[in-house]
């Protein structure tokens, strides 16, 4: 009998082990691989809603910076944009310039998208982590897979739903050459209205990108 009772409980221990094992875990949050294209505007105007409606049916992310009330890191992004200085409705596509839409049309400006978007490489990481499984707080993973050449741009950036509906930039973070110089959200208690972009730069051109929507 003391065999027999021995074994049952190990059996007994293998079979909590496994529930534990096989437990429920922390709720995660995705990111999706998207081009990027960002407007610094002083407005929200009719054009760039038309251009943000345009943009999602094409599964492109649109940024808006206000140009007018500038978000924190936005003169580090100014530096980096490529093809023309920043301005009143300026637009970019995976950082390169596609127009302005004060003397272009915006069907002029959807071309030249189209025409500039890039092939994204699929390297990069970016995804919330609950802390608990209640999800009262989260936390926010980057990474890459694989190395990066020195002259490599990381961009940070995190951003709101705006009352026209359009994605306003709140920050932007702008790092040369090691992502994990980036100062990472942790702890975030309410992502309801909160997104996330995290893209790479590599010869002025967007190489990659991942986005987290609110």
């Amino acid at each position: 009998m003391k065999g027999v009772k021995f074994w049952l409980f190990a059996i007994a221990t293998v079979a909590v082990l496994a529930m534990v094992g096989c437990g429920p875990i922390n709720p995660i949050k995705s990111s999706f691989a998207h081009n990027v294209v960002e407007v610094t505007a002083n407005v929200v105007d009719d054009d760039l809603e038309d251009l943000a409606s345009w943009c999602d049916g094409k599964n492109i992310l649109m940024l808006w910076y206000d140009f007018d009330s500038q978000p924190a890191g936005f003169g580090d992004r100014d530096d980096v944009f490529s093809g023309s200085p920043v301005a009143d409705k300026n637009v970019y596509i995976d950082n390169q310039y596609a127009g302005n839409y004060d003397i272009e049309t915006i069907e002029t400006i959807e071309n030249s998208i189209n025409n500039l978007k890039v092939s994204l490489s699929g390297t990069l990481i970016l995804y919330l982590k609950a802390n608990d499984l209640l999800g009262t707080s989260w936390d926010l993973i980057i990474g890459e897979d694989n190395e990066t050449k020195a002259i490599t741009n990381y961009v940070l950036v995190e951003f709101e739903v705006d009352s026209t509906g359009v994605y306003k930039v709140t920050k932007v973070q702008v790092i040369n050459g090691e992502w994990e110089n980036l100062s990472v959200p942790k702890n975030i208690t309410d992502i309801t209205n909160k997104g996330f972009a995290f893209f790479r730069i590599d010869d002025d051109k967007v190489v990659d990108a991942r986005v987290i929507y609110p």
